[in-house]
């Protein structure tokens, strides 16, 4: 985890009781600084867990194996060889866990790529804070039903 990592870490620690409900919890994974900064700000302003914020695909599967969020957002284009759909397919793979894809590329290949992470659905950049918002809380509300 890098110096980020565990600076977020600590935000899902210590609460009341010290447990914190999964599917609360979101991993953000984005390569761009300024929109990974301005996700994991919206989604916390909304109440949600950021696990940590990674920017390589390699990260993202460590972290989500290690951490266990109840969602992942996952950029495509990542700065590592493996794409964001290859690591969303790997973790749902090792840990069940489902992703919400958030890439300006959704042209229809990509998006047949991607069904193979069964995602929860698609943000197409440019997006906005509420559409962030939806997009997770019907994610959190098809992992509870």
């Amino acid at each position: 985890m890098n110096a980020q990592g565990s600076q977020h870490a600590d935000r899902t620690r210590g609460r009341a009781g010290g447990t914190i409900r999964a599917a609360r919890r979101v991993l953000v994974v984005e390569d761009e600084f300024f929109l990974a900064i301005q996700i994991e700000e919206w989604l916390l302003a909304d109440g949600f867990e950021v696990v940590d914020v990674v920017h390589t695909a390699e990260e993202a599967v460590a972290v989500a194996v290690a951490e266990r969020p109840g969602v992942v957002i996952m950029d495509i284009r990542l700065a590592s060889e493996t794409d964001g759909i290859a690591a969303a397919v790997d973790i749902l793979d090792r840990t069940g866990i489902r992703s919400i894809f958030a890439s300006a590329y959704a042209d229809p290949p990509t998006r047949e790529r991607g069904e193979r992470a069964r995602p929860f659905g698609w943000l197409r950049k440019p997006f906005t804070a509420e559409a962030l918002r939806e997009a997770v809380q019907d994610a959190f509300g098809a992992t509870e039903h």
